[in-house]
């Protein structure tokens, strides 16, 4: 039968890519990581993360969408994808042409595992309330700051029900990944908490604790 057939004892390892290629990576992930990010602003739209604008190719990308996460999720993958831009054509084409085209390329990088706790880590970074008297402050913005507490390194928004996190200073890109890392874990711990207020604001309504008086007169056992 052909489902009984068996792939051949030995088989052909990938190539390895050229060492040029291979290096050229590393080259790109070493530059990408020790680059300087100037001050912007961050916008989750579902699964992906944005700089300025929805419009272009996401910044980061989540593997769920934190926002509507409730506490039954354990772990959420946090990735960064780079942009690179690369020669377009074979390098005698190239060294032939007056111009050289590019392509850009995008390079998943994975960074962190989301996981929910009671408690947030700090990783040098830590949360507080934004103190301003502006109005859209007063719908409950906060402010992240460097762990001596002296420094507002970005601000969290969510007008017009966008989550924004406004990074107001240059920072290493590493820090940047963590912030805005810890900025979504924060943002699913808040929807963990909301979703599971939600529920006991469901399950103490009159009609609930109705239908689980019945539930227990006629199937002797009780909901949770």
């Amino acid at each position: 039968m052909k489902d009984d057939i068996l792939p051949p004892y030995e088989t052909s390892a990938p190539a390895a890519p050229p060492y040029e290629e291979a290096q050229s990576h590393r080259d790109d992930d070493d530059d990408n990581d020790n680059a300087t990010v100037e001050p912007t602003i961050f916008i989750l739209a579902g699964q992906a993360v944005y700089a300025e604008t929805t419009d272009g190719p996401p910044a980061y990308e989540l593997s769920r969408a934190v926002a509507t996460l409730t506490k039954s999720t354990e772990k959420v993958e946090f990735e960064r994808l780079d942009q690179i831009l690369s020669a377009a054509g074979p390098a005698d084409d190239l060294a032939a042409s007056p111009t050289i085209r590019r392509r850009r390329r995008c390079r998943r990088r994975h960074l962190y595992d989301l996981r929910r706790t009671p408690k947030q880590p700090r990783l040098g970074f830590s949360r507080s309330r934004a103190r301003s008297d502006a109005p859209e402050d007063k719908g409950g913005r906060s402010r992240w700051v460097a762990a001596d507490g002296e420094e507002t390194l970005a601000i969290e928004d969510a007008a017009d029900r966008q989550r924004r996190l406004i990074l107001t200073r240059a920072l290493p890109r590493k820090e940047v990944d963590a912030l805005v890392a810890l900025w979504c874990a924060s943002i699913w711990q808040e929807a963990a908490v909301r979703a599971d207020q939600e529920l006991r604001g469901v399950k103490d309504s009159a009609f609930i604790r109705t239908m689980d008086t019945g539930r227990k007169m006629y199937w002797g056992k009780d909901v949770y």
